[in-house]
């Protein structure tokens, strides 16, 4: 009773997800995140770059994702990635409406490990989104190592959409989602490290490097 009395005084919640009541900040958060794709593309345009044609994008929530469709469909396809066991986003797609997934969710890739979407992100993923995909933990493992060898320092998480990629590409069952989606040697495929090392010493056990060491490369 006295830390409800305390919470409604004098805290103010500021949240990337939304449910019914909680609804503006959340909008502000996606907004936000705009920037990073105002960014992207300046660097892209510095660089001589050509704009992406498929852009890969963690759910989790929802909140990011909705800023890259806002900012990059339809000229480019997007595609919204989740773990196993975590992948409200498909579950909800497969429903038609959007649907919880029960806990626990335990994947390596933590910051993706949420079994709701949020409130105000679901119609915008619901009719933006080209495609979802889910992957395991290896293959962000597997990402998290190439990532390394570019001297990259990406977390389970942030190397997600470079193991959806590699799930799409290397997986000779995917052929079909490949060719409805034009997505094959001539794509300029954007993907996101959306983390660094949020836990070293995992990072050190997986990739066989110190975080340190591997900017140095």
């Amino acid at each position: 009773g006295r830390a409800k009395a305390m919470a409604a005084d004098r805290v103010l919640v500021v949240s990337d997800t939304s449910w019914v009541g909680y609804e503006e900040i959340p909008g502000w958060v996606a907004e936000g995140y705009e920037t990073i794709c105002d960014e992207v593309d300046q660097a892209l345009d510095g660089a001589g770059a050509p704009r992406p044609t498929h852009v890969f994008v963690q759910v989790g929530v929802g909140a990011l994702a909705v800023a890259i469709i806002r900012h990059w469909a339809p000229t480019a396809r997007i595609l919204g990635l989740e773990p196993y066991g975590a992948n409200c986003l498909y579950a909800s797609i497969a429903a038609g409406q959007a649907v919880a997934v029960e806990g626990p969710q335990e994947s390596i890739m933590a910051g993706m490990n949420c079994g709701t979407l949020s409130l105000i992100a679901w119609p915008e993923l619901r009719d933006g989104l080209d495609a979802a995909v889910t992957l395991g933990d290896e293959r962000a493992r597997e990402a998290m190592r190439l990532f390394a060898d570019q001297g990259i320092v990406s977390g389970e998480t942030g190397a997600a959409g470079l193991g959806a990629l590699l799930e799409l590409m290397q997986e000779s069952g995917h052929a079909g989602v490949r060719e409805s989606l034009a997505l094959g040697l001539e794509s300029n495929v954007l993907v996101l490290s959306t983390e660094g090392a949020t836990d070293p010493e995992s990072y050190a056990r997986i990739v066989g490097l110190s975080p340190e060491a591997v900017r140095i490369r």
